[in-house]
């Protein structure tokens, strides 16, 4: 990650909206991903993982 100090706000370009429209739909995908194998796990499996052990 690139760090920028810049006390002046500016404007993203439109190249750098791109990117973090894209990051933002690979997250959401990812964890769309990652809660149906929650669900899928949920249902396989009869241990309650809330309780201690």
């Amino acid at each position: 990650m690139k760090r920028v100090n810049c006390l002046i706000p500016r404007m993203l370009t439109v190249s750098e909206i791109k990117l973090l429209r894209q990051s933002k739909a690979e997250i959401a995908k990812r964890v769309s991903e990652l809660v149906h194998l929650k669900a899928e796990n949920a249902y396989a499996s009869p241990v309650d993982y809330r309780k201690k052990h």
